[in-house]
């Protein structure tokens, strides 16, 4: 079987329809592994065994896959974007293979196809998930030198998060304090002011900047959205309450609210919890206990404003049945005056989740 790029070989972009030559690459990992079927057969989907390799042109990663060693042609390939992660298989998903993982979108989009594949063994699965998550990343030397750093994976594989640990590091002693809210207020700010080369990967478009860090060796995923708005900060915090309560331009992880604990009389700081589906057939819904904080630029010493959620303990939270347990570390979006024009606001939205037993890889 050659390898892509290795002739004049061509290859289908699925997205697209377009055909185009590749020439130089490096085969990251290859090797056996069971596919769940995209399609189901008198309704019931199936494992087909497959050759899986994993390559690199250039700052492109695809991983191939045929149906033998000795096929020229892939019997198909994923485009692996800086949107897509490797993750562990979910209770919702119903996945009952050994061994098996996920390759997704990091951001469910309700559009594009998630991948399951079942390895031959625990360790197996690890690299390969390793090895995806670095290529991704942009760091092939990480992923060539993979082999080292599996078993201390396998040693170390965080479980996923049990109910009583789900914001257990907050307690109602601090959500009350208004000094301690105005500290974690600040420390989200910190994460705005962040040096851009700090940031795994950034993509620009049309003035907005979409980041994220990596997760390779902590159990948050952190993802920046930076851009500015025509509009003085005043107007654009307006906005953000109203689009944020039901009915909203922005209400989709609103729409279940549960109030557990209004903090001020104005409800501007409370204890809420959020119950939401995800548009993925067989995937289970989330669900997070946090301290949402509406935060006016009076009370801060930056001239900042904004919303904050942080994931709290509570003891009137109660997860709903078959739902996943999401845990929040500071999070929200952050308002503050464009220094480069007058009347304009630069808006970031920053979220960090626990991927513990999710998104890890």
């Amino acid at each position: 079987m050659s390898l892509p790029g290795a002739t004049q070989e061509k290859e289908e972009s699925a997205a697209a329809g377009s055909v185009v030559l590749r020439r130089d690459h490096d085969v990251l990992k290859e090797g056996w592994a069971s596919k769940l079927s995209g399609k189901a057969l008198f309704g019931q989907y199936h494992w087909d065994r497959r050759w899986f390799r994993l390559v690199q042109t250039g700052t492109d990663v695809t991983l191939y896959y045929y149906r033998s060693t000795k096929d020229e042609e892939p019997r198909g390939q994923v485009r692996l974007t800086s949107n897509y992660v490797a993750r562990e298989i979910e209770a919702g998903e119903k996945i009952r293979k050994p061994h098996a993982f996920a390759v997704g979108k990091l951001v469910d989009d309700g559009a594009t196809r998630t991948y399951y594949l079942s390895c031959e063994s625990e360790e197996d699965k690890l690299e390969w998930m390793a090895t995806i998550g670095a290529a991704i990343e942009g760091v092939p030397d990480r992923a060539l030198k993979r082999k080292s750093t599996v078993r201390v994976k396998m040693k170390n594989k965080v479980a996923t998060l049990s109910t009583s640990e789900i914001g257990a590091t907050v307690t109602k002693r601090q959500y009350e304090d208004p000094k301690w809210r105005l500290q974690q207020w600040e420390g989200l700010c910190q994460m705005t002011d962040r040096p851009r080369d700090q940031w795994k990967k950034l993509d620009m478009k049309e003035g907005v900047a979409v980041a994220r860090m990596s997760f390779k060796e902590q159990p948050w995923a952190i993802i920046m959205v930076d851009g500015v708005v025509a509009a003085p900060v005043s107007v654009v915090y307006s906005f953000l309450q109203q689009a944020c309560t039901e009915g909203g331009k922005l209400d989709y992880f609103f729409r279940d609210e549960r109030v557990l604990q209004s903090i001020d009389p104005d409800r501007a700081n409370a204890i809420v919890q959020w119950h939401y589906k995800t548009s993925l057939p067989g995937m289970s819904p989330r669900e997070v206990c946090v301290l949402r904080s509406w935060v006016t630029e009076g009370e801060t010493l930056n001239g900042t404003s904004g919303m904050m959620i942080l994931s709290a303990a509570h003891e009137n939270f109660v997860l709903e049945k078959d739902a996943t347990l999401c845990r929040v570390e500071v999070s929200g979006v952050v308002l503050s005056h464009d220094h480069s024009s007058a009347g304009r606001t630069r808006m970031t939205f920053v979220a960090q989740v626990d991927v513990r037993g999710s998104l890890r890889g």
